[in-house]
């Protein structure tokens, strides 16, 4: 991040995905997303952040609401985050410090 509103509550990021379609419609079944971590705040020596306690956050990006959370079940691994979807549009996965009040205006600063 570069603010240190940023720097100061999150804890891990993945780059923004984003499938555009013409038409919104769900899936028959919903699809498994694995982004990968491309960026995470230095773990101290027990391999915790020096935010403390964090929370992982799907943010969704659709052209009427904007920036949402987005409702799913998470399975974090060594390299990625794992998640699942019945529709595209963007998606974003983070860290974020548990005591931040609004990821969603922190992401769009």
């Amino acid at each position: 991040p570069v603010i240190d509103e940023g720097r100061n509550n999150f804890a891990a990021m993945t780059p923004v995905l984003t499938v555009d379609q013409d038409i919104a419609e769900r899936f028959l079944r919903p699809v498994t997303v694995r982004l990968p971590w491309v960026w995470r705040q230095p773990a101290g020596e027990a391999g915790e952040t020096t935010l403390g306690a964090v929370e992982t956050v799907v943010l969704h990006h659709n052209r009427e609401e904007g920036w949402t959370i987005f409702q799913t079940d998470t399975q974090e691994e060594d390299d990625c985050v794992v998640f699942q979807t019945d529709h595209f549009h963007s998606f974003f996965v983070t860290k974020v410090r548990a005591a931040c009040q609004n990821v969603v205006q922190l992401w769009e600063s």
